[in-house]
Parts: C-alpha cells; structure tokens; sequence
C-alpha cells in the first residue's frame, strides 16, 4: 500500500450545468494529491436511459456522499479503482445505481481516479493506460441540427457531423472541423436569409433546410475541404430516431420534412441519404427495439459506422443483444451512462472484444470535467464525438490538444482507414 494514496477526505456539492440544471461534483482528497470530478445533469434520451439523481433530488445525492460513500470510502488507498467500484456498486445494492443516482457513482468512481493520478505526478490517462497509452481519438463533431426549442420548425434529424478519417494528429483534425464549422453559418443563410442559424444543444448551426439540402451544402463544403486539407472527410448523421418513432402509429414521424414512414420505408429513407451522400456514419437510425432493422443495415452498408446508443444505453444485455443480431459495428460510451470507472473499462473491452468500435461521447448537458479525454487515450477508443463550441465542450477537446503535446513525438491518432 502506498501511504501517499490513502484517502483522507471526500467531500461534494452542487454545481451546475451547461443547460444551468444542477448535479454534482466530488473532491477526493488523499495524503499526497488531490482529484476532482463532475456528471452531467442529465443522462440521455430513451426509454432505457439510467437515473442521474434518484428523484431528481441533488442534494439528497450529496448527503449520500458524505454521509454513506465517503466513511466507507475513506482509509481506503486510491490506486485500488475495482474495490473502490466494487464498493459504490455494493452500497448502492442495484445493477443500475438507482438507489445512489449513477451521476454519483461515476463523479466519485473518477475523482479517485484523478486523486491516485495526482499522488504519483502523472496525468490520469498515463495513470489509467500506463506509457504505452499514446493514440488519441479522432474528433467526431456536429455542425448542423435540430433544435429542441423550435422542433418542427428545423431539422427532423438530430445532428449532422463530420470527422476527418485520416488525420496526421488530433490538433489537425480539430483545426480542419473548426474550419469547415465556421464556414456554415454564412453558407446556411445564403439559402434562407430569414432563418438565424444559432446554436443548438449539440453546439451545432440549426437549420430549417430540408435534411438533403442541409447534405448536399455540407458534402460540396467536405469535397472542396479534402483538396484543401487533403484529407479525407466523412459525413455521418445522428438519427435519434426514437424521437421520431411513433409506437401508436408504428411510424417515423418527419414533421418538418412533411412525411410519415414505415419501418421498411425509413431503411429505405437511411439507405438512400447514405449512397446518395456517401455517408460514413449513421447514429441510432431507428427506433431503440428494432435490433433487426439496424442489422439490415448493417448487412447492406458493411464498411460505414453503424452505431447505437439509444438502442443500448450501456446496458450489457441489450449490446449482447445487438451483438447476437449483428445490429451494430459500433457503439456510444458515455460513462455517466454506465455508472464506475471499471464499469466503463469494462464495457469498452467488451465492446472491442465482439467487433464493436466503442465511440465515446459527452453529454449536452456537459460541466468542465475533462475526464472522458483521458479515458479515450487511457482505453484505446478510436473516436470521440464531442460538441465544437462551448466552455464546457472545447474544454474536453482542448485537454486531448494538452495530451497530445505531453506525448510529444511519441503521440499518435487513430485511422479509420484502420477502423473498418
């Protein structure tokens, strides 16, 4: 045991998020560092997404920590992460952390995380990953949206990204999204002056184009930038197709588009936009239960990214599942979807070790927690998908930028020619 590793103190309050909802940070404080670490106010969307805060209740969630988790937690060294977890699991005593809120259990699960990293002098991700950690994720980013505040009123879809599948470094790939994402704006109103294009939740342009003409602006912007960075960029698209999903009508409702489709008729919709504009990534495309219908298309579209996440929500059963029905080659890691540290380690292993590239994601209503920048390099995860604006986005994105210059020569970034 090192001395210098046990934990002398916890403590938590609230903070708030970028949506100005509040949640919770934790402090662990052991005898030679420090860590810090927040969750986001929310979880997700769909109907399996894990409970943030029994109740909704913040401080109540507080009061567990310092009155249940930190006397147990306390005395304990921080570099043992699985007994730790393995501990938050027990006080909790359910498989989904319903009873102390999963936003507690992974703020703590990574603030001893970040403490033990702080008492040996190493960043996290070195103290996860050991020294050979040193590939960081390409960035996934949105650049076009919906917007939940005037819904019908803009896109159906829920966001439309690029990534660069062949960068050089990750500071290449961010500069070639921040140029290609400061060049809609301008480009949006050309094709509709009344319409202000503002910032979504996604820190996307919304739009009220119709999803083919957003597509066919955003395909000839990628192919100029190909030859200007010559680099290769794909588009990808984030259905969220269960806010589409109407189970009483048994249809994909597309309000702004002015049309209703079947199962069949929204793979057919899918199929189309992807050999129409060579799409490179598609995000839950349809409803969270049809396992079939995603395998379709997977087995039509073999080398794109077909990728759940409201189809899974870090449910181990349900990407068993997907992986039983072929469903998906890829999948959203969002660990305050899944609860520990070792819990997300867990799952992106998992995920590897049936075929499925494990994405990880932050949340919209993000705090400036920087943790999941580490945990990508720490685990090996190919991509990151990450908003491009905003405090408590670029945040994550800036600390990849630090990581990579700590790395230095030794610092690499993932292919996605080497992906599929």
């Amino acid at each position: 045991m090192n001395e210098d590793t046990i934990i002398e103190s916890i403590h938590a309050r609230k903070i708030f998020s970028s949506y100005g909802d509040p949640t919770i940070e934790v402090d662990v404080v052991t005898v030679g560092g420090f860590g810090r670490a927040s969750a986001p106010s929310e979880i997700g969307t769909g109907k399996y997404k894990a409970i943030a805060f029994p109740n909704g209740d913040v401080d109540m969630a507080i009061r567990e920590v310092e009155e249940v988790i930190a006397p147990e937690l306390v005395g304990l060294d921080a570099n043992e992460q699985q007994i730790i977890d393995k501990i938050l699991r027990e006080l909790d005593g359910t498989n989904n952390f319903s009873k102390i809120g999963i936003s507690v259990a992974i703020a703590t699960s990574i603030a001893v995380a970040k403490a033990a990293a702080n008492s040996h002098g190493v960043p996290l991700f070195q103290h996860l990953g050991g020294t050979m950690a040193c590939i960081l994720p390409i960035p996934l980013g949105g650049i076009a949206s919906e917007s939940r505040y005037t819904k019908y009123l803009s896109i159906d879809i829920h966001e439309i990204l690029i990534i660069p599948k062949n960068p050089s470094s990750f500071s290449e790939a961010l500069e070639v999204i921040l140029s290609i994402r400061k060049k809609i704006p301008d480009i949006l109103r050309k094709y509709n002056l009344g319409f202000v294009n503002g910032h979504s939740d996604m820190a996307a342009r919304i739009t009220n184009l119709k999803i083919k003409d957003v597509l066919k602006i955003i395909n000839e912007i990628c192919v100029k930038a190909n030859e200007e960075f010559d680099l290769d960029i794909g588009i990808g698209i984030d259905f969220d197709a269960a806010n589409l999903w109407d189970s009483k009508l048994n249809k994909y409702i597309y309000q702004h588009e002015g049309f209703e489709l079947t199962s069949e008729e929204q793979i057919s919709f899918i199929s189309s936009l992807i050999e129409d504009f060579n799409l490179f990534y598609i995000e839950d495309p349809l409803y969270e239960d049809d396992f079939e219908g995603f395998s379709k298309i997977l087995k039509e579209f073999p080398n794109i990214l077909v990728c759940g996440n409201n189809i899974y929500t870090a449910n181990t059963e349900r990407i068993s599942k997907g992986v039983k029905f072929k469903s998906t080659n890829s999948l959203i890691i969002n660990p305050n979807q899944i609860g520990t540290l070792t819990d997300t380690w867990n799952m992106i292993s998992f995920a590897k070790n049936h075929n499925l590239k494990p994405i990880i994601s932050n949340h919209l209503s993000e705090t400036l927690d920087e943790s999941i920048s580490h945990i990508s390099v720490a685990a090996g995860c190919p991509i990151i998908k990450i908003g491009t604006i905003g405090g408590e986005h670029m945040v994550k994105l800036c600390e990849l930028l630090r990581i990579e210059e700590v790395l230095g020569e030794r610092a690499k970034i993932f292919s996605l020619y080497e992906v599929n």
